[in-house]
């Protein structure tokens, strides 16, 4: 009895399982029915997503190109509107323009009228304006002679020339033992009269050379023999000191007889262009060194006097 339970009990159970293997049978042949129409659609789904991206980039290429082409159309558009504008304008010109010729040949024959008139006055301008040229390189020869000769007493003779106080003459190149030690005098012109401002060095005989530059107005001559006693000095061991002044240079005036020009045979033009060169510059410019070195001394007082007196043969270069 009991045996028969136990085989009914396993039948039973034997086809519930087979029950549920043919269930499971049905549910893989579902579930494996499912995955291949998910893939199926999923490969749909894709290709459509494809699809609609490529409309989507040809679509934005569309755009762009539709835009480009309104660019084109404005630029097309601005520029029929220019050419509009400009054809409309050249034809207002045009018709200026053919007025303005009858008016431009009757001003044509007045300016030859007046060319024919000015031809001749030009002819005569042309040649003064040669004449100028002329004297101009022939003084511009003459200035780059004097300002060589200038280099060569600054350089050589160690000469310079200064606007204060009068006209200070500086000398180097005295003392061979010491030959950047400055030997200087300053001379001034006061009514007509040359005085001796100052020396930095004791020499001899220096009114009676006042007195004959005074008679002679050879401001050059002086100057050189100037330069001669400050050698002499420094060959005979005495240097520059405190500035020595000459008091009674001042009492020198100037000779009635009319004053002298410097002899031409005994100094040369050269040098003389020199000193008129120096003093033209202090007649200038009170205030300017004709040659750099220590600055100058300040007077308008003794420049005025200077442009006033005949005696300094100076030609004044504009």
């Amino acid at each position: 009895m009991q045996r028969r339970t136990e085989e009914s009990i396993h039948g039973r159970m034997a086809e519930q399982r087979f029950a549920c293997i043919r269930e499971i049978q049905i549910q893989r042949q579902r579930a494996d029915l499912a995955a291949s129409s998910f893939r199926h659609s999923l490969l749909s789904v894709r290709s459509l997503a494809e699809q609609n991206l490529a409309d989507r980039e040809k679509l934005c290429r569309l755009k762009d190109s539709l835009k480009e082409l309104e660019a084109d159309l404005v630029e097309a558009l601005s520029v029929k509107t220019g050419k509009e504008s400009k054809s409309t304008f050249l034809a207002e010109a045009l018709s200026s323009t053919a007025s303005r010729t009858e008016q431009l040949k009757k001003t044509i024959l007045d300016l030859r009228r007046k060319r024919d008139k000015h031809s001749a006055v030009i002819s005569e301008q042309l040649l003064a304006l040669e004449a100028l040229e002329a004297k101009s390189s022939q003084y511009i020869l003459e200035r780059q002679k004097t300002e060589e000769a200038i280099e060569w007493y600054n350089r050589i003779l160690g000469f310079r020339a200064e606007c204060g106080e009068g006209v200070k003459f500086i000398f180097d190149k005295i003392d061979r033992k010491n030959p950047n030690e400055e030997y200087s005098f300053s001379i001034r012109l006061d009514n007509d009269a040359y005085n001796l401002l100052d020396c930095n060095t004791i020499l001899e005989g220096i009114p009676e050379l006042i007195v004959d530059l005074n008679k002679t107005n050879g401001l050059f001559k002086f100057a050189r023999i100037m330069r001669e006693k400050f050698q002499v000095a420094a060959s005979n061991g005495v240097l520059p000191t405190s500035i020595s002044v000459y008091p009674d240079s001042s009492s020198v005036t100037v000779s009635s007889a009319p004053p002298a020009s410097v002899d031409s045979k005994s100094e040369t033009s050269v040098r003389q262009n020199d000193l008129h060169v120096k003093v033209n510059d202090c007649h200038h410019d009170p205030h300017k060194k004709v040659n750099i070195g220590q600055p100058a001394i300040q007077s308008p007082r003794s420049v005025s006097a200077l442009r006033r007196s005949p005696r300094f043969l100076v030609r004044r270069i504009n």
